[in-house]
């Protein structure tokens, strides 16, 4: 099992069946969301590792090599919803929402108590998901 692998299975799969959840697009944004927040603490170990790795020169090819390869198929799942719900650069959107999402895991699990989950999740839905 290669290294990110390792890492990814138990952040990235539970987040990969949600997708094939039969919810609306909105729906299943918001859920994402929240599962996010949630497979992160319930992995803080992993997500400290995966943050250790990331920040070590000799290994940042090889990681975000990995990554990209893991990442690639969750941003062509995400696109079609924020097509769906009305953006108009759907794939751009989704990375983007992909980098908040990871970036949040990352800053729950090393900066607990930093600032308040349930406002972060307040203002990722609405910016993301009930955008005007």
């Amino acid at each position: 099992m290669q290294l990110f692998e390792y890492l990814a299975l138990p952040l990235f799969m539970p987040l990969m069946q949600l997708l094939e959840e039969d919810l609306l697009p909105r729906e299943k944004l918001t859920v994402m969301s929240r599962a996010c927040l949630e497979t992160a603490e319930a992995n803080p170990e992993i997500v400290r590792f995966a943050w250790q790795i990331s920040a070590q020169l000799e290994l940042k090819e090889m990681f975000t090599s990995e990554y990209t390869e893991w990442m690639d198929p969750f941003i062509e799942k995400l696109t079609p919803l924020f097509a769906a719900i009305g953006e108009k650069r759907p794939e751009d959107i989704a990375r983007f929402y992909a980098l908040t999402l990871d970036a949040f895991m990352g800053m729950t699990v090393m900066m607990p108590g930093a600032f308040d989950k349930e406002k972060m999740l307040a203002l990722i839905e609405e910016r993301f998901i009930n955008f005007v």
